[in-house]
């Protein structure tokens, strides 16, 4: 499986592929990916753009298709990060509490009954490198848990700032540091946190987390592009942080993008130079190169989800998505489900892609995915929602199709419904970094209801959105990088 692109792409992929709006139009968006020859990995916001790190399906001609969208005039997610977020020192972190005073101190007695604001638990974030602020918040599978990753100069030297700013665009915000470190955190109720020993790495960002028998594992990588290396980090017993270095054959350039835990052990996705790479683990410490020869060599991987029989791709080929399932080892794959070509279930130029995947209410399976257009096609502002439907998470029907309510950065499942989360705007106004909060809950998957309460916080980006059952946990930063959480269920 490996994407045959010239290496002096590799700054330009993981710098402007990174920085490409994640608010900006689905057509704007569609076309850099159609460029790429790769349907998005769900629907809105979630794409291919995932937290500041490109898949290797990134080609030459999304560079220029997106110089041609800034010639037109379009949105560019913020770049420069210039703020004195850098050299805050760590005694002006500020205190824990449950209400918001950025961007407003009354917004806690506003909300309605069971939700709460939590702010002041984590140190103010950067934004490392060419990327945005990251997930940073994680549920941990099967454990009810919660974690959270910040990247932050508190408790490092200052060090310069790097960062390529594309002028007409540019939006005050956290600078780009030298060097950072990356703050632990965990969470049985997304309110009261408690902070485990830093990350050992210098210069650590977390892309993916997974629990498995007691053992917390985190994907991601170290350094800054082009001078990246893929790590795993792994977490037992209330221990010291482990650090392991994924073995890569390009020394400069690979990164870890998902992680599941299955039946044997650990399975990791990233990329090694400009070809993919998968790598398994039967502890999270102990890393090999893992072979798939029953994959297809153009499959186009979006996530890895672990499961009783073994691991799940959830990814694409050409024009379509797949699924593909594994035995309990991962020796063997079986393609389980290829989705509907392009233009079957609405215009010529129009593709689908599932989403990520949710258990329903009803111990079913759902995936919020989405339509979008080929270049050349039009599509509508916001994009909407395709919403698929399963009993087993391999095989899946088109449920619905439904207009998004804002521009989505994330759903969760709980055990009455729905939360979606992400920028409460209308047409145009949804091409900025940063803007209202938007939560929208629903019984059905299909009528959605605003969240009351949140009208004072303007200027937000919102990062992830995770849940359990009985909590759904909203995290989301101010331009400063002050990362707030938003719980319900507790």
């Amino acid at each position: 499986m490996t994407d045959k692109h010239a290496d002096t792409e590799r700054a330009i992929r993981d710098w402007l592929s990174a920085e490409a709006p994640v608010t900006a139009p689905a057509s704007i968006r569609k076309s850099l990916e159609n460029a790429a020859s790769r349907p998005p990995a769900s629907h809105g916001r979630l794409g291919w753009l995932s937290a500041g790190r490109v898949r290797p399906a990134f080609r030459f001609a999304a560079v220029m298709a997106l110089i041609a969208v800034v010639a037109a005039g379009a949105y560019i997610h913020q770049l420069d990060r210039t703020s004195p977020a850098a050299s805050q020192s760590p005694s002006a972190r500020p205190t824990a509490h449950d209400s918001v005073a950025s961007p407003s101190s009354s917004a806690a007695s506003s909300l309605p009954s069971g939700w709460r604001l939590k702010s002041g638990a984590f140190p103010r974030m950067v934004a490392p490198a060419y990327s945005g602020f990251g997930q940073t918040v994680f549920q941990l599978p099967g454990s009810g848990g919660l974690m959270a990753f910040v990247p932050s100069t508190d408790g490092v030297a200052r060090g310069g700032t790097s960062g390529i700013v594309l002028t007409a665009f540019g939006t005050a915000g956290p600078t780009s540091p030298a060097s950072w470190t990356t703050h632990a955190f965990s969470s049985v109720d997304g309110l009261n946190w408690k902070e485990t020993a830093a990350l050992p790495s210098d210069m650590a960002t977390v892309r993916d987390v997974t629990y498995s028998e007691g053992t917390i594992v985190a994907v991601g990588w170290t350094g800054v592009t082009p001078n990246e290396t893929a790590v795993a980090w792994t977490w037992a017993d209330l221990g010291p942080w482990r650090a392991t270095k994924l073995p890569a054959q390009d020394k400069a350039l690979s990164g870890a993008y998902d992680i599941a835990g299955g039946p044997g052990g650990f399975l990791a996705f990233g990329s090694d130079g400009s070809s993919s790479r998968f790598w398994i683990s039967p502890d999270g410490i102990k890393w090999n190169v893992f072979a798939t020869p029953d994959l297809p060599g153009e499959l186009l991987i979006d996530r890895i989800y672990g499961n009783g029989y073994g691991w799940e791709i959830v990814g694409s080929l050409q024009d379509r998505s797949a699924t593909w399932q594994s035995n309990r080892d991962g020796s063997v794959w079986t393609q389980t489900w290829t989705g509907p070509a392009m233009g079957s279930l609405g215009t010529d130029l129009e593709g689908y892609a599932l989403g990520r995947i949710l258990q329903a209410p009803d111990l079913n399976y759902v995936s919020f995915g989405g339509a979008y257009m080929a270049p050349g096609g039009n599509a509508a502002l916001p994009s909407d929602t395709l919403i698929w439907t399963s009993t087993d998470a391999l095989k899946w029907t088109e449920s619905a199709r439904v207009p998004s309510p804002g521009w989505i950065q994330g759903f969760a499942s709980t055990a009455h419904g729905y939360v979606a989360a992400g920028q409460k705007v209308v047409g145009l106004d949804g091409m900025q970094a940063y803007g209202p909060l938007g939560v929208w809950t629903s019984g059905d998957t299909t009528s959605w209801t605003s969240l009351p309460g949140i009208e004072s916080m303007q200027k937000v980006q919102v990062l992830s959105v995770v849940g359990s059952p009985y909590q759904i946990v909203v995290a989301f930063t101010d331009e400063q990088g002050n990362l707030q959480l938003l719980v319900s269920g507790t």
